[in-house]
């Protein structure tokens, strides 16, 4: 057994990233991936941070955490909730592991929100790093690193083996008194390569800590340690289907996240669908060095926030609730209140393996609906140069309409191939919403079968 370390980066996004084949260098991601597995098509289980992680933990989907009452109007977010009986933390203190939780102080709300899903920590020793916000937010992260070292350190010290969850968060950490343009400057041309978006500079400080960690305290090779890095779920960038209201969208900006471990996992990356709530049974068996099997899943599933969950973001409640299934290359996305909540029924079915930025709506009940460069023909150039303004960077307004949108490749499956597909992952889908109580949703989704 080796010590382990998960760093849960936020909404970060793998269109963006060199690795999934995005735009941005991130060295001490790369190293990592040199040496062990990459997870090419990790999908997150929710589309808020903390849904996403009580599924990571447990192994649970989120209509089975967050409340228990039958009536969806009426569950609660934030509210404690009650451990099941088996979470990552619980199986890694069975194998012997000490377990830590650590996390940043400010702002408090992220505190707080870990707070909620305390019990899910399984008497986890939780750590709240002190000081962070100081000028360079890299400064707050390099810190947390190092807080999450001493917890390895402080455990072999006692003859043990260690497991140390942290989330690295994004604007919010370490900045204080206006410093954030200060920060930006700071990581601006990372690794020598222009960062286009604010969020482009929070993930280049992670991976500035990182790449700190390997290079002072840990071996490439990572001797004794195993690093897991991973995102709790994505973020809408400028362009690419860009849509307000967070955790209301399924699209694969935000449920396509990375996933890397430093250690070789059946001796392959892995290609297939995998769902990020399989962490809680995966990170074990990893350490126990069983065989962790197939990781082809039937369906993949992921649904959005709950009503009420965090009610300054919205007022729209339940009409923005939907729900995603996936099977291969084949995605659905269920919206009983349409895309934006206040429309009719409507299913947007994708396939992925030919469309994988989701231009073309393949759902019988659509429209037909031509081919659209969403971030030129939206956003334009102006959103662009304004970005570029606020970083201080001489870029080309044309050249930097990061992420550009791929050509659309000749869909080969015929459309009745599609209205079938879209007919199964429908009925699916819908029986998972039936099981968690949500028959209202159920009836008016019913309306995409007509």
């Amino acid at each position: 057994m080796q010590d382990v370390i998960y760093i849960a980066q936020d909404r970060m996004t793998t269109s963006r990233l060199a690795l999934y084949g995005g735009y941005n260098r991130m060295p001490g991601l790369q190293r990592l991936a040199e040496h062990g597995t990459v997870f090419k098509q990790a999908t997150a289980p929710a589309a808020s941070t903390i849904m996403c992680h009580s599924c990571e933990w447990t192994g649970l989907y989120p209509w089975q955490l967050h409340g228990d009452t039958t009536v969806f109007s009426e569950r609660q977010y934030e509210t404690k909730i009650p451990a099941p009986p088996r979470t990552v933390f619980s199986r890694m203190q069975q194998l012997g592991y000490d377990t830590y939780v650590v996390l940043v102080t400010k702002p408090d709300k992220y505190a707080v929100g870990y707070m909620h899903i305390q019990e899910l920590m399984s008497d986890s020793k939780v750590v709240l790093v002190k000081d962070v916000d100081q000028p360079g937010g890299a400064i707050g992260r390099i810190e947390q690193m190092q807080a999450v070292l001493k917890c390895v350190e402080m455990s072999r010290a006692r003859g043990k083996k260690a497991f140390v969850w942290t989330k690295m968060h994004g604007m919010y950490q370490g900045l204080a008194d206006g410093n954030d343009h200060n920060f930006l400057i700071e990581h601006a041309k990372y690794d020598g390569q222009p960062r286009v978006t604010p969020d482009d500079c929070w993930w280049s400080a992670t991976d500035q800590a990182i790449a700190w960690m390997l290079d002072g305290q840990i071996s490439p090779q990572l001797d004794g340690v195993t690093v897991w890095f991973g995102s709790d779920h994505g973020a809408f960038q400028s362009g690419e289907h860009s849509r307000a209201h967070y955790g209301y969208h399924l699209r694969q900006e935000i449920v396509h996240v990375p996933l890397i471990c430093s250690d070789v996992i059946n001796g392959i990356d892995i290609d297939q669908p995998f769902s990020m709530r399989r962490l809680a049974e995966l990170i074990p068996a990893q350490e126990e060095h069983h065989n962790v099997g197939s990781f082809n899943e039937e369906t993949i599933y992921a649904e959005t926030l709950f009503p009420g969950q965090l009610p300054h973001r919205s007022g729209t409640k339940e009409s923005m609730m939907k729900i995603m299934v996936r099977e291969g290359r084949w995605k659905l996305i269920v919206c009983p209140y349409g895309e934006q909540g206040d429309g009719d029924p409507c299913a947007l079915l994708y396939d992925l393996e030919y469309d994988p930025h989701e231009k073309a709506n393949l759902s019988q009940g659509a429209a037909d609906e031509p081919y659209i460069d969403y971030p030129r023909d939206h956003f334009g150039a102006a959103a662009v140069r304004d970005i570029a303004f606020r970083l201080r960077l001489d870029l080309d307004p044309v050249q930097c309409n990061v992420p550009l949108s791929k050509a659309l490749k000749v869909y080969e499956a015929g459309w009745d191939q599609a209205a079938e597909i879209e007919q199964s992952l429908l009925v699916k889908a819908l029986a998972i919403w039936s099981a968690s109580g949500r028959q209202a949703l159920v009836e008016r989704a019913k309306q995409c079968l007509m």
